[in-house]
């Protein structure tokens, strides 16, 4: 093999084996129902401002766990759902003066660094506004004093950011009327600057989640495994939850394994034995399977720990004819 060879060889490799490495970690996918991506602009000279944000985006966070500063954030916006609360402005704002949609639907940005600084973060990266790809730094810092909260048995990174950009580096000339200087403040009628706002919620894989991969690779025996080790790495947060053996029973009822989802709604009761809903489930699994005398005893203890349970008291009913 000549020289040459041998060294593409090995930036072959190097490159293989990099792009291994940097997609590694768990995958946290931004929820925008709960967030928002939003700016500001100054208007009339500086007298005022206008607020906006967009109704559709996406986005996800690949988590190194052991360096933040290792992890990477890309996200990607339509512009079209830009919305500013006055309908003939948001309509003016998707033609050609402004994000002219029509013709360059998203908006995309991509990091490339991530820089711990005093108290926050700073992503160092690339947006792409109209066909045109600029740097921006977005200085951003979670909400909470852990990078990552448990919340109701879900995994989530929650920050707040903020940028600036100019908005004639992308393009966006507005037209004469807003480029006008003010004659009381001697500013523009729209400032070149626009600031961006980030409030962000992020959610990672569930329990749940990872005890159906778990099922699906080595049955519900690896499953419970699973569920050990991660009962063990969970155990001062609030990570395991109802919801987590809820979500997995149905889930395996929902794939046809009715048996496994016997197992899983059994460690249910296990761990809260006081859970009608438990027992409930319990027991749907039960008739599900065809094994009505164990439906009757799961449903019968829903009853006796919640009394009011009509979806028990229906199915004993039933199970009498």
């Amino acid at each position: 093999m000549t020289d040459s060879k041998i060294i593409f060889t090995l930036l072959i490799s190097l490159l293989f084996r990099f792009a291994i490495v940097s997609a590694q970690g768990p995958i946290y996918t931004i929820d925008a129902r709960h967030s928002v991506i939003g700016f500001s602009v100054k208007i009339l000279g500086g007298l005022s401002e206008v607020d906006g944000h967009f109704t559709k985006f996406s986005g996800e966070i690949i988590l190194n766990e052991n360096d933040f500063t290792q992890s990477s954030i890309k996200a990607e916006i339509e512009a079209k759902s830009i919305s500013t609360g006055v309908s003939p402005r948001d309509q003016h704002l998707r033609e050609e003066d402004f994000f002219y949609v029509e013709k360059y639907p998203l908006i995309r940005f991509t990091s490339n660094s991530i820089q711990k600084t005093k108290g926050a973060y700073l992503a160092r990266g690339k947006i792409h506004i109209r066909g045109v790809t600029r740097e921006v730094s977005i200085s951003f810092a979670p909400t909470s004093d852990n990078l990552v909260t448990w919340v109701f048995g879900r995994p989530w990174i929650i920050f707040e950011g903020t940028a600036r950009i100019n908005r004639k580096d992308f393009g966006i000339q507005a037209n004469a009327r807003w480029n006008r200087l003010v004659a009381a403040t001697g500013e523009l009628a729209m400032s070149d600057e626009v600031e961006i706002r980030l409030k962000i919620m992020a959610l990672g894989k569930q329990i749940y989640q990872m005890l159906l991969e778990a099922e699906k690779q080595s049955g519900m025996k690896g499953a419970l495994e699973e569920y050990k080790k991660l009962k063990e790495q969970f155990k001062d947060v609030d990570a395991i939850t109802e919801l987590t053996f809820n979500q997995f029973g149905y889930n395996l009822i929902d794939m046809g394994k009715v048996k496994s989802a016997i197992q899983a709604f059994q460690l249910w009761t296990t761990e809260f034995p006081q859970s009608a809903n438990a027992y409930d489930s319990l027991g749907e699994a039960y008739l599900a399977n065809g094994e009505q005398n164990k439906a009757r005893i799961a449903y019968k203890k829903s009853l006796e720990l919640d009394p009011d349970n009509h979806n028990a008291k229906e199915v004993l009913n039933k199970l009498k004819n």
